[in-house]
């Protein structure tokens, strides 16, 4: 796992939990500036295996989810 928020918060309505994965770690970087003022990043991860792992663990709503 790259990072996870400090935050121990379940995400509402109004700002969602989410979490992102991509192999850049970048476009992780840049994806998590855009999403900060909308959504709670619970975290970020660079393949397919974390990504399952984490989304088991942080339970992160929506799953949306692109090919790594």
């Amino acid at each position: 796992m790259i990072a996870a928020s400090p935050i121990p918060d379940a995400g509402s309505a109004e700002r969602p939990r989410v979490l992102l994965a991509d192999d850049h770690p970048a476009l992780l970087a840049l994806t998590a500036a855009a999403l900060a003022g909308e959504c709670l990043v619970a975290g970020s991860v660079r393949d397919g295996s974390e990504l399952l792992t984490e989304a088991e663990r942080l339970h992160p709503v929506p799953e949306i989810l692109s090919k790594l």
